[in-house]
């Protein structure tokens, strides 16, 4: 369609010659360069939208953000998944540093467009002046594989380089001792069926009836060796469950249990804890590729005092192709404990 055509050359970012406002995060609408293509022409066949998303255009090539914000807001009444507006309405949000309201317009955007390499740039540009630089990479490389020949995608991508860089360099300046690694041979318990499709990790020690309980109540909440971890396949890919936890094994992260949510149709990824747990939540995090919804809950089963559900949204995609990456740098075989297990 014609209005996608030109919804396309929409971007955020910057070109070689333009400005890089990568050295301040959350860059101001003077600061953040976007390449802005003219307007459709506007018909009197044009649904009233199309006319609305046209002048919206308009306004945004000359500067007018304000106005063109107001007429991207009046396609969207009209039609709600109107991806050009969405993107373009994003486009402005991110210029005027409203970082959160730009990035959820972009995701919605990549949700009804998800082959859109645009969309995925801009998703990209903003998780980068936000500093979340992994998610940026995740989608700033997706959208040079939709989109090889984009020098606006690549120029981020360098952008992105460079910020990665500053992020190491910062942290190894902060780095006063190394954390100490469990090699010191502490059993790690063996993985033991408990019922169908769940999994537990069991010390080697036998804990009474009232164990998890007192755990969850006695552990120091940022003690991820010994916290009481779930982690749930919601999504349906193969021994994710598995893998997440193997990985997550690598950084200290225990998980003491894993499931299987048959028939896998968990949408959105997130993190359950209970009441006290805010603190491990906040160290686990920090474990993940990308950022993960957090969810108060009551109680969790088992005794378990976090539990990561796996969905089929973007950040259960995300970390599959993390967990994929590092089992691709890596290389590594390992015996199945059990099986099917995912």
């Amino acid at each position: 369609m014609k209005t996608s055509v030109f919804a396309s050359t929409l971007l955020l970012g910057s070109l070689v010659g333009c400005a890089t406002p990568t050295s301040a995060p959350h860059a101001t609408a003077a600061q953040v360069p976007v390449t802005v293509m003219p307007a459709p022409a506007i018909t009197p066949d044009m649904p009233a939208s199309e006319v609305a998303y046209a002048m919206a255009r308009q306004a945004h090539g000359q500067g007018q953000l304000r106005l063109a914000a107001e007429h991207y807001t009046r396609t969207l009444a009209a039609d709600g998944r109107h991806v050009g507006a969405l993107n373009g309405l994003g486009v402005i949000r991110a210029q005027e540093g409203f970082t959160a309201e730009a990035l959820a317009l972009f995701a919605r955007s990549r949700d009804l467009s998800p082959l859109s390499a645009h969309v995925h740039n801009n998703l990209g540009y903003t998780l980068l002046q936000s500093d979340r630089l992994t998610e940026a990479r995740l989608a700033l490389r997706l959208a040079m594989d939709l989109d090889p020949g984009s020098l606006q995608t690549l120029q981020n991508l360098r952008l992105l380089s460079e910020a990665e860089r500053r992020a190491q360099t910062a942290a190894a300046e902060m780095v006063r001792e190394q954390p100490v690694v469990n090699a010191s041979g502490e059993a790690a318990g063996a993985l033991v069926v408990v019922a169908p499709q769940i999994y537990e990790l069991r010390a080697t020690t036998t804990l009474t009836a009232t164990a998890p309980a007192i755990a969850a109540a006695t552990v120091p909440a940022t003690d991820l060796r010994r916290l009481r971890l779930e982690v749930t396949n919601g999504a349906g890919i193969e021994r994710l469950a598995r893998r997440t936890a193997s990985q997550l094994a690598k950084s200290g992260v225990r998980v003491a249990r894993l499931t299987n949510a048959s028939p896998y149709r968990q949408v959105r990824t997130q993190i359950r804890y209970v009441a006290g747990q805010e603190a491990a939540l906040q160290a686990l995090v920090q474990h993940l590729p990308v950022a993960v919804e957090r969810v108060a809950v009551p109680s969790l089963p088992a005794g378990m005092q976090l539990k990561l559900v796996l969905g089929r949204d973007f950040t259960g995609q995300a970390i599959a192709a993390w967990i994929h990456q590092q089992d691709a740098e890596q290389v590594t075989t390992r015996p199945q404990a059990v099986a099917p297990l995912s």
